[in-house]
């Protein structure tokens, strides 16, 4: 008896998730399992104190944003992923590796969507597994598994919007749902708005769909996205008040904008894409081939237009209109290198696998050559990319200023003044840490005014509080202070 086409569907997608534990468990064994960057200590603490308390006001604070946004305030990101891991720690408590779990989940069932949506897209069995295989080898979704970071999560909640689209748009409820979905998707980070365009390319065929999904997005943003967003700090990360500066972030012309400085903002951002262009000229190798291997997904896509029903064009010339409105606001606004433009990208890059792959009509062999070139080429991007990321999260081993902190405080503080202090944070749990100094004495002293705070941690140089009345020094005895250490007294 011959198998049925469920259960030859249901065997292609088991193999396609082996194939993606396979590969997860490759990385695991040259990826450390602990925190590094500031903003994964930031995410776990966050996700952390909302699985205990259902709160969302951050534990690490810099001292500029608590004088202008009061304390407390919620961390600058959006709060989407902080809620869904929130939530899944809340069934599965712990830190770091219950992130990586989550991560992990996320990148199997990215797999599986992308697997789907290629069959609502016309691809055979074969070239919608291809596809899915594509999404387990894109640059770098397996070596942020292992980092608590967003683009797993975010990866995902787009996806999921674009499979409801794309298998029951046709109907209002379904462009209902997905409307809700991709409300989701912007609670997580707003740069899910590049691919509106694609979900629209899906329902603009069935106004009612379209109407539904427009209704069930407004409501969504309105009602829930903008309350849970209303007390996040300022800083390049907040999509509405992005006032910090920098190199991540062209704050000047996203402000001349926003006052509608038009030509100002039109210079600065020329100025911005300049700079762009020259370090995309001299981009590292690592990264360089990342953002190759999208280029090449983007553009090879486009080949297999005659294969398309209208509604399957609509959504692949949304996702080209997003991609080209991504690309314009990364080189006039953000950064395109750094390691920080191409993971903008990465929510865009999945949703391009279902056209990558030859449809039927091709030789079996040329969709089989370029699946494997895809292959290839994203498990050298991740190879480099993953040495890169190695290094920078260094031994893992406690640091030595924590440690030396550590020794000079009788109790565990319930809010502590701590330069970069994100791992005495996470591993005090929940004490709130504020990781900035100020630069003046009179900023300090603003800041005095605005919180309690029970221990202060400042650098030999400064004496804001020496000699005064209302703090102890804690480590006089030590000779040779790396820190001094205070307790507040009043």
């Amino acid at each position: 008896m011959a198998p049925s086409r469920r259960s030859l569907d249901l065997a292609a997608l088991g193999a396609l998730l082996l194939c993606g534990i396979a590969i997860l468990a490759l990385v695991r064994a040259h990826s450390p399992l602990f925190p590094a960057l500031a903003d994964e200590f930031v995410y776990i603490a966050g996700a952390r104190r909302f699985a205990e308390t259902g709160g969302l006001n951050a534990l690490f604070y810099d001292w500029d944003a608590i004088l202008t946004k009061g304390f407390p305030h919620q961390d600058v990101h959006a709060p989407g992923y902080v809620i869904l891991l929130g939530l899944f720690m809340k069934v599965f408590p712990g830190g770091f590796q219950i992130a990586v779990a989550f991560n992990a989940l996320c990148y199997l069932v990215g797999a599986g969507l992308v697997w789907d949506i290629a069959r609502c897209c016309g691809q055979d069995r074969l070239g919608a597994w291809l596809s899915g295989l594509g999404f387990l080898a894109l640059p770098t979704l397996p070596v942020y598994s292992f980092w608590a970071m967003a683009e797993l999560v975010l990866a995902m909640t787009f996806l999921v919007t674009l499979w409801v689209a794309v298998r029951f748009g046709s109907r209002p409820l379904g462009g209902a749902v997905a409307g809700f979905l991709f409300g989701a998707s912007f609670l997580v980070r707003e740069s899910t708005l590049f691919g509106l365009p694609a979900i629209v390319g899906l329902l603009a065929r069935t106004r009612k769909s379209l109407a539904a999904f427009a209704v069930a997005a407004t409501l969504f943003l309105a009602l829930v996205y903008a309350p849970l967003s209303a007390e996040r700090a300022e800083g390049g990360a907040n999509f509405w008040a992005p006032s910090s500066g920098g190199g991540a972030f062209g704050h000047h012309a996203a402000r001349a904008a926003q006052q509608l400085a038009v030509k100002k903002a039109v210079v600065l951002a020329l100025e911005r894409a300049s700079m762009n262009l020259n370090l995309l000229l001299g981009v590292d190798p690592s990264e360089g081939s990342i953002l190759a291997v999208y280029l090449m997904v983007a553009l090879w896509s486009v080949t297999s237009w005659r294969d398309l029903t209208p509604r399957i064009r609509g959504y692949l010339i949304g996702l080209l209109i997003g991609l080209l409105a991504m690309v314009a606001v990364l080189f006039t606004f953000y950064v395109v290198t750094a390691w920080s433009g191409y993971r903008y990208a990465m929510i865009l890059m999945p949703a391009f696998l279902p056209f990558f792959v030859p449809f039927p009509a091709a030789p079996p062999a040329k969709r089989l050559l370029i699946c494997f070139l895809l292959v290839v080429a994203g498990a050298w991007s991740n190879f480099a990319a993953l040495k890169v990321f190695q290094r920078s999260k260094g031994s893992g081993e406690p640091s030595s200023l924590v440690t030396y902190v550590e020794r000079y405080l009788p109790e565990k503080p319930e809010r502590i003044v701590f330069r970069r202090g994100f791992e005495f944070g996470l591993k005090h749990f929940p004490t709130e840490v504020i990781t900035s100094v100020p630069k003046h004495r009179s900023e300090f002293k603003a800041l005095e005014n605005a919180v309690w705070f029970d221990y202060l941690v400042l650098s030999r140089d400064l004496d804001w509080a020496d000699g005064r009345a209302r703090y102890e020094r804690l480590n006089t005895m030590d000779p040779l202070p790396r820190v001094k250490v205070y307790r507040r007294l009043r």
